[in-house]
């Protein structure tokens, strides 16, 4: 979705709209994007998401790293403020996915990893082998990362109920052990048909406590990224 649509549709649900939560949520939303960019770019290549930050680095725009917009008030049996709710979430996805660094202000590893792949094919998956588990053990230890992370996975699952994507939560499996901070404990994660047969992190643990090894299949998979970008895009 353009921004200048974003705009738009801000305008048309605040007319059609008695002020309600929803829309006083979808107002500070609008203070964000008021100084974007009309020719503002989805986010489907590493300009267009660097452009995209960018949009985060102003005052108003603080209600993102500071989870202070919500969709709680949102009724999402009507269709505009789902629509309200579906703008709101998918920039907090945006956000998380492509936006936050450390408190040196770099970008967390993860990030950084789905910067280098943001070109790849939707279809493109890399193994979580060794070197990947090695960029989700440095990610869980840095502070601000972690704290993404335990974000990013039930807004990502919030994301998918508004769109009605069948998008793969990828990351899923990996909450518990940045909750718990259980960090190096990702590197005995062994690949299995597990986590694609739908099992839950909680089903694994279970499973593992009988059989005494961690088997979890995750891929870095950029399904997410696209359907993303593809969001902006329409």
């Amino acid at each position: 979705m353009k921004f200048l649509q974003i705009g738009s549709l801000i305008l048309a649900a605040t007319s059609a709209l008695a002020q309600s939560g929803c829309v006083s949520e979808m107002e500070k939303v609008a203070a964000c994007i008021s100084n974007s960019n009309e020719n503002q770019k989805e986010p489907n290549s590493k300009e267009s998401a660097t452009e995209f930050c960018k949009l985060f680095e102003n005052e108003a725009c603080k209600i993102f790293p500071d989870d202070s917009v919500s969709i709680k008030e949102c009724d999402l049996n009507n269709p505009d403020e789902k629509t309200i709710a579906q703008t709101i979430t998918a920039l907090k996805v945006g956000y998380l996915t492509y936006c936050v660094k450390d408190s040196a202000g770099n970008f967390c590893p993860l990030t950084k990893y789905i910067f280098d792949n943001i070109d790849k094919k939707i279809d493109d998956k890399t193994t979580y082998d060794e070197a990947s588990k090695k960029i989700f053990i440095e990610d869980c230890k840095v502070s601000e990362c972690n704290s993404r992370m335990t974000k990013y996975i039930p807004v990502i699952e919030e994301f998918n109920k508004l769109s009605g994507s069948n998008t793969t939560n990828e990351f899923a499996p990996l909450l518990d052990y940045y909750k718990n901070n259980k960090c190096d404990d990702i590197m005995n994660i062994k690949e299995d048909a597990a986590t694609s047969a739908g099992k839950s992190s909680t089903d694994i643990k279970d499973d593992d406590k009988k059989s005494g090894a961690s088997t979890v299949k995750v891929t870095l998979g950029l399904s997410l990224i696209s359907f993303l970008a593809a969001f902006f895009a329409f």
